[in-house]
């Protein structure tokens, strides 16, 4: 479901899909009477159905997008939605557009793949797009394998949170000072600001992060171990939670093995280390592990097949 909002009121559209076959629309004058008034509109091999509610009359008119321009200056239509994102953003951008007349507190957002400007303002995104171009894709998956996309459409979740924050911020502003924004969400760099710590490891050395699985670059042991019954995460960050480790895993001697001892000298020798650590959960079961684990203190989680 897509809902739109001007002011009181909403359009409601029952298939997302039919957004994308919608060429135009507006509907004009509407308030508190012939609440949850219908009615529907036909583009080509796609019929939609809208609600109305809180309509001001019984007069809704549909406008073609060659009408619009006219429609808003003769004070006919209020709202209006269009696939041809170039018209609407152009009519809304300028300061002495209809829109901006009529509605000079609106906000508006747009999100692509690559922006609205530079080198790739044309080009399409979708999430797997995103992900590749990003690097994000680049950082999934086996060490030894090829890239993999995150298992949820991480690049259109993200971008749409972006969006949203942004929207709420320009609505505080246009209620401050009376005039709207124009939000712009690039997919690519909504994406590319979640590399946080691999862009800083780049930056700082000039070498890109290879993929580790679900091992962490600078923190060990942080990923995940096959315990007797399940599958186990582990998160133990510091140096403290080292110590408690060891205790909780009833191998003390661990604690001060000079390879071991410090964070920076496990993430050196996590290819000794890790394993150690595999075959110490795997003794036991995952529901025998975990209360151990919070007892102590250590950030720890079983790898479910969907949430608890």
């Amino acid at each position: 479901m897509v809902t739109m909002t001007a002011e009181r009121t909403k359009l409601i559209v029952e298939s997302a899909e039919a957004v994308l076959g919608l060429h135009w629309f507006v509907a004009r004058d509407y308030t508190a009477k012939d609440e949850g008034l219908e009615f529907e509109i036909i583009t080509p091999g796609i019929k939609t159905k809208f609600e109305l509610t809180d309509p001001r009359s019984r007069d809704h008119h549909l406008v073609s997008s060659t009408n619009y321009q006219k429609a808003f200056e003769q004070g006919q239509a209020d709202i209006y939605r269009a696939c041809e994102w170039g018209q609407i953003r152009r009519t809304y951008d300028n300061p002495n557009g209809p829109i901006v007349a009529r509605r000079p507190a609106m906000v508006y957002c747009s999100i692509s793949g690559f922006g609205n400007t530079g080198l790739y303002k044309d080009r399409p995104g979708y999430d797997v797009i995103v992900q590749g171009e990003a690097g994000i894709q680049d950082l999934t998956g086996a060490a030894d394998g090829a890239p993999y996309k995150v298992g949820t459409s991480i690049a259109d979740l993200v971008s749409g949170l972006n969006g949203s924050q942004a929207v709420l911020a320009a609505l505080y502003a246009s209620r401050a000072t009376g005039r709207g924004q124009h939000v712009a969400v690039s997919m690519y760099e909504a994406v590319a600001s979640l590399l946080t710590f691999n862009a800083s490891i780049y930056y700082a050395t000039g070498v890109s992060p290879k993929r580790r699985g679900n091992a962490h670059a600078t923190i060990v042991p942080y990923e995940t171990f096959e315990a007797s019954d399940g599958w186990i995460s582990l998160g133990v960050a510091n140096d403290e939670l080292w110590k408690r480790f060891c205790s909780v895993v009833e191998r003390p001697e661990l604690t001060d093995d000079p390879r071991f001892a410090k964070a920076a000298d496990r993430v050196r020798n996590r290819d000794i280390l890790v394993p150690l650590v595999k075959d110490i959960i795997r003794q036991r079961a995952r529901d025998e592990w975990l209360p151990l684990m919070d007892a102590a203190g250590i950030p720890s989680g079983a790898s479910h097949r969907e949430p608890m």
